[in-house]
């Protein structure tokens, strides 16, 4: 079977490695972004870590720092601020 792969642009899921690399940084460093909060992903197996393309474009606004103090300060939030 012929594999297609369709742009990162087009894509409304990204694996762990698609999203580091449209991001410029180390899948590590996404990992941790997960694991402390600052990014949402979904865990289909153990191995298969998939994250919304609207994460990578809150990411690259620069608002995924805004948006991790207000959801773990509980401050009254802008419902836009959170809406990534």
């Amino acid at each position: 079977m012929k594999r297609i792969n369709v742009p990162v642009e087009q894509k409304e899921w990204l694996s762990l490695a698609e999203f580091a690399d449209a991001a410029g940084v180390s899948k590590t460093a996404v990992s941790r972004w997960i694991k402390g909060g600052y990014l949402d992903a979904t865990r289909y197996s153990p191995k298969c870590i998939m994250l919304r393309r609207g994460e990578l474009e809150c990411y690259l606004r620069g608002e995924m720092m805004e948006r991790h103090r207000i959801r773990t300060t509980g401050e009254e939030a802008d419902k836009e601020a959170l809406k990534c």
